[in-house]
């Protein structure tokens, strides 16, 4: 606890008090020119891809992958369907890998194995891409599986399917994020508002609240884009 008038705030203060308009116009348009390069962030999760390619380690994992493509990036294919069905279900997997054998957003380099559980009532299949799993590539081949699967599965009564794996969880989640957050933000800003209007009694201090905390937030994120989205 200090006594006496402060000495720094006066000096720090001073230009905006001379100058209010002129400091807003400035201060208001520098956080929008920071926030700027948030328009083009793109949400995703944190994997090899974002590890420099120099490492050792991940220059071994890329000549890996780049030999054996099946091991790499790898769709999971999981197929539920009555257990007197399970002949049904392997010769329409059949069918799909056929499919993807002539196609180029999948590798080739190894024949998948189709996989059934003891009951006869679980049938999976991991089908790999020689793309990584963050490129167009490897999220073509995921769509193209999403839509070929519940084709092959059409005339299997009962049959239920799903395609996961990494490339899967990535696109879900960032896709469910993106849904979602709209919904967080405005709750978090109704809540402001609400406190605000009911600590101070101003509609002015609530909706200013906000518009600072958006600002904010928004040239913090367009920071973090610049520096780690574009280098």
């Amino acid at each position: 606890m200090r006594s006496g008038d402060s000495k720094l705030w006066p000096v720090l203060l001073r230009p905006a008090l001379v100058r209010p308009v002129l400091t807003l116009v400035v201060s208001v348009g520098a956080l929008l020119l920071l926030a700027l390069p948030a328009l083009d962030m793109k949400l995703k999760q944190p994997g090899s891809d974002d590890l420099s390619r120099d490492i050792p380690v991940v220059r071994a994992m890329d000549r890996l992958t780049e030999a054996f493509p099946s091991k790499g990036t790898v769709h999971q294919v999981a197929v539920r369907a009555p257990a007197d069905r399970a002949a049904d279900v392997e010769a329409a997997l059949g069918r799909l890998l056929k499919r993807t054998a002539g196609n180029d957003l999948f590798a080739h380099d190894q024949t998948p194995t189709i996989r059934t559980s003891a009951d006869n009532r679980v049938h999976t299949v991991q089908v790999g891409t020689p793309h990584s799993p963050k490129s167009d590539g490897a999220r073509n081949s995921l769509e193209l599986l999403r839509d070929w699967v519940p084709q092959a599965m059409e005339g299997v009564p009962g049959a239920e399917s799903a395609v996961g794996g990494k490339v899967a969880q990535g696109l879900d989640f960032t896709g469910h994020l993106e849904d979602r957050m709209p919904w967080v933000v405005g709750f978090v800003l109704l809540l402001t508002f609400v406190t605000m209007v009911l600590i101070f009694r101003s509609l002015a201090v609530a909706l200013s609240a906000i518009l600072l905390n958006l600002l904010s937030a928004a040239a913090s994120f367009g920071v973090l884009v610049a520096v780690f989205q574009h280098t």
